[in-house]
């Protein structure tokens, strides 16, 4: 992964996802789910975004995360060691996106949230299994079963 992490400082055909999480009373985990624009697809999804023309896998998934939240605070992602290829729905090229994850910053409230109404509408804070349900894309809910494997140190959700 470390080689494939700075082979992306390329820029093209990269994306990330950064499943951002908190734990609750009894150590419950609950994920940051972000609702697309309508004129995006209306669907629920961690953060995500490309990889710019030098930047690394982590660079971008930190970067992504706080423009996609507005928490300036938000710590460096680690690399959940997953990632899948797919053809991208607009520009039809083939696409890799990397997972990583962070646990939100202490202070996060839902008031500290700012989304970029242009990209997203609401958010929500939501267990796994719950987003697994809401998730649109095969690919976000095997990350999230993945994070919740590092996390949990089990599979809690159907393959």
């Amino acid at each position: 992964l470390k080689q494939e992490m700075d082979a992306a400082r390329v820029g093209t055909g990269q994306k990330i996802q950064v499943w951002i999480y908190r734990r609750g009373p009894g150590g419950n985990v609950r994920f940051l789910l972000l609702k697309t624009h309508e004129n995006r697809g209306s669907f629920w999804q961690p953060v995500t975004g490309h990889v710019e023309a030098g930047e690394s896998l982590q660079e971008a998934a930190r970067r992504e995360g706080r423009e996609e939240t507005g928490w300036s605070a938000l710590g460096l992602p680690s690399p959940a060691g997953i990632d899948f290829e797919f053809v991208d729905r607009h520009s039809g090229k083939p696409v890799r996106e990397y997972v990583f994850l962070v646990e939100a910053p202490v202070e996060v409230t839902d008031d500290s949230i700012h989304l970029d109404p242009s990209e997203h509408v609401a958010h929500c804070w939501i267990s796994g299994a719950d987003a697994f349900k809401l998730l649109r894309y095969d690919s976000n809910r095997a990350a999230i079963n993945s994070v919740l494997q590092l996390l949990m140190g089990k599979e809690t959700l159907p393959p």
